[in-house]
């Protein structure tokens, strides 16, 4: 990857690396004892007795000490080192524009637009990346004569460029390193003018709608509720009753979001680089920070570009779409408008425990779909469970993922528990949810905390998703034979294994409880824009036969 920085970036960190080394030069012969009168000035006293300590809680002083030193002493101020500082004001923004086959007028117009920023917005640093394409060296001199006719701006302008393709992925991990508090990021098609960037973080501290905002997005529809497939700013949204945002399930073209938020893009494994970033970036945010994504007004006057003439989403990619869509469910994303219609969540370690399940509802007396749940007070087990689908780890390691599927489409039919979140032609039902657990690791030795605390997130975003009016736990106690059939790394696992796995279903749960719920954008209305705790009453199966409260 070579980076082409701006002459005033590569001044300022030729000046600063002067007075660095004029700074080591001088004081390389007084390490030592510059070490010992540091030291020397540093004090710490013992623990205060605990009269003491009630005495200065009673002062409103710190009931411990801290060391106290001299700061002409010491060399460098740790705090400068070991933390990641975001330069700027609160409105600091990075706008990192992506190009690939995009014109390079059009290139030029964004730039300009992006350094010329109005409000109270900063805008210390544009960077273009440009991974792999065959038009680099026509942006590359887009950047240079823009930089030319703007050398007096604080602006910094860099060209990023790589022979390998980094894909759609690699400028949301580039973002990491953004020393600002936001970050635009713009596809080589996107429209921004001289307020974008205002526009962006006034909608991010929206209270009440805090999350990711872009300008064109993709929404799911219900046929339980009789909505279409619906797309921001126009597509079949009633522009009168919603003009300035909408809830999305991802957005696609351009992005803005804190800088902070792609920890968490980077924490969850991709399920592939060829597409799907932009439903990465929402899994992470709702599954990690309980934060949605909306269209916004992002643009008033904005300049026209020049046609693209070229579509990466296209062919197969849109099928392999939807299965991405149906993996981020399953790792913990929430629908944004559909409330799949599932009374009962049962998490299974076993495709035994759900031919169980069904073998039980086929001995009720109603030889029909069992019924209650959410339509009735009266939930009762198992005769009343309702639309009933199951949820499980879903590891490659441990378990015949295969066979829980199967079973788990078996169990959702026999309690007609399907529902649809419809784009377009695509018809993939929700049916269950397969947590898989340690993804993109299989084949790794992963400690046992690590797989453990996979599935807290997961299972607690499913929860979110569903808002089932119970949730039943499967214990492994009483099942010798599940137990002894897992052979891992050459030792048989034991009840203990499983035991962590069960406290980490009870965490998830008890999370999800301690959560307020991240409502459908359809229910804000009624429920209000945060929602209440939830009411999910959870139980224990054991023996496959006994519930009993959690």
């Amino acid at each position: 990857m070579r980076i082409f920085p701006a002459p005033a970036a590569l001044a300022t960190a030729a000046a600063a690396g002067f007075l660095l080394a004029c700074f080591l030069l001088r004081g390389a012969g007084k390490l030592s004892s510059a070490g010992q009168e540091a030291h020397s000035r540093v004090t710490w006293s013992p623990p205060p007795s605990h009269a003491e300590a009630d005495l200065l809680l009673a002062q409103d002083a710190p009931p411990f000490p801290v060391p106290s030193a001299n700061p002409a002493s010491a060399p460098m101020p740790m705090a400068d080192v070991t933390n990641v500082q975001r330069e700027g004001s609160d409105n600091s923004c990075t706008v990192i524009i992506n190009v690939y086959r995009g014109s390079a007028e059009a290139l030029r117009i964004q730039l300009n637009e992006a350094i010329h920023q109005t409000g109270n917005a900063s805008v210390p640093h544009v960077w273009v990346t440009s991974f792999a394409s065959p038009n680099s060296a026509q942006y590359r001199a887009v950047v240079d004569s823009v930089r030319a006719a703007n050398r007096n701006l604080a602006t910094s302008v860099d060209f990023i460029e790589s022979g390998f393709n980094f894909k759609f992925h690699g400028r949301f991990l580039l973002g990491l390193m953004a020393p600002t508090r936001y970050i635009l990021m713009l596809d080589d098609d996107a429209e921004i003018d001289k307020s974008t960037v205002r526009r962006c973080i006034d909608n991010i501290n929206t209270p009440g709608r805090r999350g990711v905002y872009g300008g064109f997005g993709h929404l799911r529809g219900s046929p339980e509720r009789g909505t279409e497939y619906r797309s921001w700013p126009n597509v079949n949204i009633d522009r009168k009753q919603h003009p300035d945002f909408y809830e999305m399930e991802y957005m696609s073209s351009h992005w803005c979001f804190e800088t902070a938020w792609l920890d968490y893009f980077a924490k969850e494994r991709p399920w592939t680089w060829e597409t799907g970033e932009d439903m990465h970036l929402s899994l992470a945010v709702r599954k990690f920070l309980n934060l949605n994504t909306y269209g916004g007004v992002l643009t008033r006057d904005a300049p026209p570009l020049p046609p693209k003439g070229h579509t990466a989403t296209v062919g197969r990619f849109l099928e392999m779409r939807e299965h991405l869509f149906d993996h981020t469910v399953g790792r913990g994303n929430k629908i944004a408008d559909v409330r799949p219609t599932i009374d009962t969540l049962v998490y299974v370690e076993d495709a035994s425990h759900i031919d169980r399940l069904i073998a039980l509802l086929d001995a009720c007396p109603d030889g029909d779909a069992p019924t209650g749940g959410a339509a009735s007070a009266a939930w009762a087990w198992p005769c009343s469970i309702g639309k009933t689908a199951a949820v499980y780890r879903g590891s490659a390691v441990d378990q015949d993922v295969a066979a829980l599927a199967a079973a788990a489409r078996r169990l959702c039919a026999r309690t007609r528990c399907e529902s649809y979140a419809l784009k377009s032609e695509f018809r993939h039902p929700v049916s269950h949810f397969d947590l898989r657990q340690d993804f993109g690791h299989e084949r790794d030795a992963v400690p046992l905390a690590t797989s453990a605390a996979d599935l807290v997130p997961s299972l607690a975003g499913v929860l979110q998703n569903v808002g089932p009016t119970a949730f039943v736990y499967a214990e492994i106690e009483g099942d010798a034979e599940v137990v002894a059939a897992r052979h891992v790394d050459g030792r048989a696992w034991t009840r203990g294994v499983y035991g962590v796995y069960s406290g980490a279903v009870r965490l998830a749960f008890d999370a999800y409880r301690g959560t307020r719920e991240n409502v459908k954008f359809f229910e804000r209305e009624t429920r209000g824009k945060t929602g209440d705790f939830p009411t999910t009453k959870a139980y224990s199966w054991r023996g496959g036969a006994v519930v009993y409260p959690h």
